[in-house]
């Protein structure tokens, strides 16, 4: 079927709209709070507060594994904005978008590649088609609303940049400056998130599918490779770092082996794919539940193998229509084989291979139905999941519509029964808070994040009863931080000499941690030792000078606080 003439401005216009659209659909989640882990590692990180040096902020407060791109970022949202949530969602969104557009252009050049036509009228139709259906897909939603996930669609910026640097450099007469800066994206991506580590696996594979195929690379681009791959080194010190500073919380607590991790992921690639064609059933948190049986498995396993090895072999033969399937495998390879997360099925995860599997949908309806039809087809599409996806961002709007959403879907989800109670208290409806945390108790007993909630909703009404919440919590997680503050602080007001030495580990644990400075001067305070309270309370406000009650509870003391109340100092606070 003839294309028809070149059009320059039909598919930039198109891509423009998408954008609009995309910022359309996105609008509602812009005011929508902190959810889930934004709370503990944005909200509440004092780390974030610091600039210089940057290995404050990259390195130190909040609970997870810190990846130092993104998290710098954060303070940088934070010295903004302070604790608006809009910056942080507007920054994400723009990332976004910018994706869409790297996305785009990297889809023209490697339709182009494909078809050894190096103006190719249809090229540039399918680079806007694929980037402007791939904005609006309400899969993407958990990467971009959820502010955390930051971190995603910064691995992704990196990835989708390394490409274009790659492929820039193959028609540039300064070929090695651009080589050159797709090091420094693959770089760059190894300090967002450990997923970047296939950039130069996704570099080799466009390489010797799409441009010297089949895998003839000539010998002077080998070092164009050596470089990239070499760029692992950053992502080993990276990795090397947060593993000796903190440990990583996506492994601990994962009830699967490797091996038994790996044969549930087919099932779960399988439900990202009906997804990706048919956006319906989307869940904040899926709390997927790992097969019964080995037969169980054995289906999905049989399907994504079948695909898989077709891909290798195809791969292995040169053919051009490889590139797509192999990099949607190799995308998901980081979190979808042997690395037993924690939580099988995290939407977040298909960000960047949903774009794969959006180009194979554009490629195959421009050869069945041609370039107009192509054209048709993605405004109408694009269309459809614009509404999805506003619909799916109102709920990014409130906490409580979010966690009300999860649970009916999956009903049997002990976090999203913790997260509504935690939404309920802050709303000051203690009935209902007690009420779901005893759901997410009944669904799973042992459950940390809802002892502790527990223990924090009957502090004030019924301390012995909130003390035995915090020492089951604190059995069931013995190093967390926010447990170990709140018994200890508890502890502290009655009198016990226990106090003291958990608070102290909880700042042994998190030396930045706001409370356990604050906790600790009112333990000094009990026993009468002003001087050192004064200092615990001045260290406490020089972390987090827009504290509040650090301020408060420094000028009481006698510190040199502006306004100062004469007023005692407060109690230690709950944390989460």
């Amino acid at each position: 079927m003839r294309d028809p003439p070149r059009n320059r401005f039909g598919p930039a216009c198109m891509l423009a709209i998408g954008m609009l659209l995309t910022v359309a659909a996105y609008r509602p989640a812009l005011s929508g709070p902190f959810v889930l882990d934004d709370i503990v590692d944005i909200a509440h990180n004092p780390a974030l507060t610091t600039l210089w040096p940057p290995t404050v902020p990259m390195r130190e407060g909040g609970r997870l594994p810190h990846r130092p791109l993104p998290y710098y970022s954060f303070a940088l949202n934070r010295a903004v904005h302070g604790l608006d949530p809009w910056g942080y969602h507007a920054v994400n969104l723009a990332i976004h978008l910018a994706n869409g557009c790297l996305l785009a252009w990297l889809t023209t050049a490697a339709a182009r590649r494909a078809s050894a036509r190096p103006h190719a009228p249809h090229a540039a139709w399918l680079g806007a088609a694929t980037g402007a259906v791939w904005l609006v897909h309400p899969l993407c939603t958990q990467a971009v609303a959820y502010v955390y996930q930051r971190m995603e669609i910064m691995a992704a910026l990196a990835i989708l940049a390394t490409l274009c640097c790659f492929e820039r450099g193959l028609r540039s007469p300064r070929r090695w400056g651009w080589w050159g800066a797709a090091g420094v994206a693959s770089g760059l991506g190894m300090a967002c998130k450990e997923t970047a580590v296939v950039a130069p696996v996704l570099v080799l594979l466009y390489d010797g599918l799409l441009v010297a195929r089949p895998w003839r690379v000539p010998r002077r681009r080998l070092a164009v490779h050596g470089l990239l791959f070499a760029t692992w080194i950053v992502l080993g010190i990276v990795v090397w770092d947060q593993h000796r500073v903190r440990g990583y919380a996506e492994f601990e607590g994962s009830a699967l082996p490797p091996i038994g991790y790996l044969l549930n992921q087919p099932a779960v690639i399988l439900h990202y794919l009906r997804l990706a064609a048919w956006p319906a059933g989307l869940c904040f948190d899926h709390h997927w539940q790992p097969a019964g049986s080995a037969l169980a498995v054995l289906p999905a396993c049989a399907v994504v193998a079948a695909a898989a090895a077709a891909t290798a072999v195809a791969a292995w033969r040169g053919r051009a229509w490889a590139f797509l399937p192999a990099a949607s495998f190799t995308l998901l390879a980081p979190t979808s084989s042997v690395m037993p997360v924690v939580d099988l099925c995290a939407e977040h995860r298909m960000y960047l291979p949903l774009a794969t599997v959006v180009a194979g949908a554009a490629i195959a309806v421009h050869r069945l139905a041609g370039l107009r039809t192509l054209a048709v087809a993605s405004a109408c599409v694009a269309g459809a999941l614009t509404a999805a996806t506003a619909e799916r961002c109102r709920l990014y709007g409130s906490r409580e519509a979010l966690w009300r959403d999860c649970i009916a879907k999956a009903p049997a989800n002990p976090r999203a029964w913790e997260c509504l109670g935690q939404a309920a208290l802050d709303a000051g409806d203690r009935s209902a808070a007690e009420a779901a945390i005893g759901e997410a108790l009944r669904l799973d007993p042992g459950h940390a994040p809802a002892l502790l909630l527990m223990g924090n909703v009957l502090r004030d009404r019924d301390p012995d009863a909130a003390i035995g919440w915090f020492r089951r919590a604190l059995a069931a997680r013995p190093r967390d931080v926010a447990t170990l503050n709140n018994l200890g602080a508890l502890l502290g007001m009655r009198g016990d000499p226990r106090a003291e030495s958990l608070v102290r580990e909880a700042l042994r644990l998190d030396p930045r941690n706001v409370e356990a400075h604050s906790n600790l001067a009112n333990l000094a305070l009990a026993r009468g030792s002003v001087e050192e309270a004064r200092e615990w309370f001045a260290r406490a406000h020089a972390l987090d000078p827009a504290d509040p009650v650090a301020a408060r509870n420094l000028a009481a003391v006698g510190g040199r606080v502006s306004a100062a109340e004469d007023r005692p100092p407060a109690p230690g606070r709950p944390e989460r």
